[in-house]
């Protein structure tokens, strides 16, 4: 998953000097919703250190069923 694409100086995703991602604020400014489940998967997949971030398609797959 590659969001960097979305982030810009005028509205960043991503707080750098923090190292946090800000995609849902950016969602809820923009008024889109999406689930909880789904917020869980993007947040594990974008963790900072990679030993928190799934190890495959597998796990991400099977946490949604």
């Amino acid at each position: 998953m590659n969001l960097y694409c979305l982030n810009n100086e005028n509205d960043p995703i991503y707080h750098s000097s923090q190292a946090i991602w800000l995609w849902q604020e950016y969602l809820e400014k923009n008024e889109v919703k999406i689930s909880d489940k789904l917020s869980h998967v993007l947040n594990k997949m974008l963790e900072h250190l990679a030993q928190n971030r799934y190890n495959n398609i597998q796990e991400i797959l099977e946490y949604l069923q």
